[in-house]
């Protein structure tokens, strides 16, 4: 049910591995505000403008190496902030070959959802061992016109380079980080998907040839936690955030964005190839 942007054009695939992450989403009360700060005070580049979708709203920006959605649900309206709720993984070929190879694995899955029924621009693929919650999920998104998604996805890179990253100066998502009660069992369920998954000191890192990388680190609830971007200079960036009244609580040491501003996000910020791996958000 989760989120794409409407496309045409198909390119032609085979094999069922995963690439890539290709998208993941933020879900708020206030979805279409929040994009428009993003937008606006961030100077992300828009991914696919918002609007209504029958049971769910969304629009989306580009962050450099991936695209955030910003979406709303019915219900919402319950939230009491916002949460990053999904992480969209890029199959190598079509549903039908992701669910063969899903299976040759072991890995359990739900029956895949297209979207719309009658005519799909995209189809889902929920997976739900790798963060066995009920905030959040990992799916598998199998977009029918592939060609027409990465070309504006390539587009959306290109404009936010030539922005030099906007004034926080963004290259990109360095890490989704995922929080987890049960270590071992995350890396079993992860491994089975993917086998590059590996022990990075105390977490589970998996990495990919492009994007952003997902990392595993031990808490006391199982979701989707937040983000971590790599930028061009921490101190250009942080005396931006001064200026503006956005910084938030030091995490670890690690920059943040104030998560009020960006609707109860979790946003950690790092210089690009200085800064060692870890530092997560938490709490």
């Amino acid at each position: 049910m989760f989120m794409a942007a409407p496309v045409s054009g198909q390119v032609g695939q085979s094999g069922g591995s995963i690439t890539r992450v290709d998208h993941f989403f933020a879900e708020s009360a206030s979805a279409s505000a929040l994009l428009d700060f993003l937008m606006t005070q961030f100077e992300l580049p828009e991914a696919w403008p918002y609007r209504a979708y029958g049971p769910f709203e969304s629009g989306g920006v580009d962050v450099g190496n991936v695209t955030l959605e910003v979406v709303r649900f019915e219900d919402s309206a319950e939230l009491g902030s916002g949460r990053f709720s999904g992480i969209a993984l890029e199959p190598e070929g079509d549903t039908e070959s992701a669910l063969d190879w899903l299976t040759e694995r072991g890995v359990e899955h739900r029956t895949p959802e297209p979207f719309p029924p009658e005519d799909p621009v995209w189809e889902n693929t929920t997976l739900p061992t790798l963060i066995p919650s009920n905030v959040s999920v990992v799916f598998i998104c199998d977009y029918k016109n592939r060609s027409l998604v990465l070309e504006g996805q390539q587009a959306g890179r290109a404009l936010l380079a030539e922005r030099n990253g906007g004034p926080l100066g963004i290259l990109g998502v360095r890490d989704l980080v995922i929080e987890s009660t049960d270590m071992a069992r995350s890396r079993a369920d992860w491994s089975r998907l993917l086998p590059q998954t590996r022990s990075a000191g105390d977490d589970v890192l998996i990495e990919f040839d492009q994007g952003p990388r997902i990392r595993i680190h031990r808490g006391d609830t199982d979701r989707f936690a937040g983000i971590v971007l790599t930028v061009r200079s921490i101190d250009e960036a942080r005396a931006f955030l001064e200026e503006r009244e956005l910084v938030g609580p030091s995490i670890d040491g690690a920059l943040s964005i104030d998560p009020q501003a960006v609707g109860g996000l979790r946003i950690l910020i790092t210089q690009a190839a200085s800064t060692p791996h870890g530092a997560p958000p938490g709490g």
